[in-house]
């Protein structure tokens, strides 16, 4: 088993040693109710001195993917009941070169998709009139980077993010956490931002469309959101696989 991967440059040996082990975990290389080789031989595996091992121990054990077992030393969790959101990138990341890669993505859009829902129901009960107005001035600020000539994938991806960031902090602090691990992984997958704002001019509709809806009171707005956000995600997808068979 290789524990020790490629770095990432400019990464530090103690998110070095977390990273690889994470990854071995989610693989299944790392079996749940498995125990870890001593720590002296993961710290020589890593190349890492043992002090910079426990770092990264400890935060697998704070994420829940390892816990202390007196005579057994570091034993592997369960991820998949004892891990969390944060783990989403991790899991796109491995599956990108994989079979699973459209399972994956399909499946993240439709959890983005919930959280939209759960966001437009709070909106459409609890929006201030101050609370639209930073909405929409929100909107038209993404709308200007989006039809801005030479906007790339990537400046528009960031002022999406920054748009519903500003949605969400009209709603909760739980949305706002729970959309943090979708971020991340957009950050890590090129691609993805590529297929996702292929035609942003689509994304600028929808969410003058919502402004509109909001403003109106109108209780069909979620539904006509997300019905739009769902159309966008099929288009998303055919849009990567199509991109991934000619590659």
């Amino acid at each position: 088993m290789n524990l020790l991967r490629a770095l990432p440059p400019r990464e530090s040996a103690v998110a070095a040693c977390a990273r690889s082990l994470k990854e071995s975990i989610v693989r299944g290389e790392l079996a749940a109710g498995s125990a870890l080789p001593p720590e002296r031989e993961l710290a020589a595996t890593f190349g890492v001195n043992r002090l910079t091992l426990r770092a990264a121990l400890s935060q697998l054990g704070a994420a829940g993917l390892l816990s202390v077992r007196h005579g057994s030393g570091n034993v592997v969790r369960d991820f998949m009941q004892d891990g969390g959101p944060d783990l989403l990138p991790t899991l796109v990341s491995l599956a990108r070169d994989g079979r699973q890669w459209r399972e994956v993505v399909r499946d993240m859009l439709a959890v983005r998709r919930a959280l939209a829902r759960a966001a437009l129901e709070r909106l459409s009960e609890e929006l201030s009139a101050r609370g639209l107005g930073e909405l929409e001035a929100a909107v038209e600020q993404f709308a200007a980077e989006a039809e801005r000539p030479g906007a790339t994938p990537d400046t528009v991806a960031a002022a999406d993010q920054q748009l519903i960031r500003a949605l969400l902090k009209q709603t909760s602090v739980v949305l706002a956490l729970t959309a943090n691990p979708i971020f991340r992984v957009l950050e890590q997958l090129p691609e993805l931002r590529a297929a996702m704002f292929a035609e942003p001019a689509l994304n600028v509709a929808a969410y003058r469309q919502l402004i509109v809806g909001l403003k109106a009171k109108d209780p069909l707005t979620a539904q006509q959101v997300l019905d739009a956000l769902s159309l966008m995600d099929a288009a998303l997808l055919e849009r990567l696989a199509s991109w991934r068979t000619h590659r």
